[in-house]
Order: structure tokens, then C-alpha cells, then sequence
């Protein structure tokens, strides 16, 4: 459905940040029960990546 939603919204020429993109599978094992914190570093490694990559999204949006 994402996918689709995405088509529809590139063809109304709307703004939107699409990658990278973070999927935690399993993500009842990988955050910490008691404090909520996300443990996995692959997964703290991909939201690292989109944050950074929507920092640079802000950037161009800005620019136009």
C-alpha cells in the first residue's frame, strides 16, 4: 500500500522523503522492556542513516 501511496503522491508532484527507510523486524527483541530504548545496532545504525539522509531531504527542500 505504501508503494501505491507513494505513486499517487509523485504524480500530484508532492514533496516526500522516501529513503532510507527503517524497518526493525522483530522489534519486540530489540528494545530494551523496561526503558523502551531501541538495543539493536544494526537498527540504531538505519535510524542514524535516516535521520541523516532527512537532514539533507530539509536541505534541499529548503534550497527551492
Amino acid at each position: 500500500m505504501q508503494y501505491h501511496l507513494r505513486q499517487s503522491l509523485q504524480s500530484l508532484d508532492v514533496h516526500f522523503f522516501g529513503r532510507p527507510e527503517v524497518i526493525v523486524s522483530v522489534a519486540a527483541q530489540k528494545f530494551d522492556a523496561a526503558t523502551l530504548e531501541l538495543k539493536d545496532p544494526t537498527a540504531i545504525e538505519m535510524v542514524k542513516a535516516q535521520l541523516a539522509g532527512f537532514e539533507k531531504y530539509i536541505r534541499m527542500v529548503k534550497r527551492k
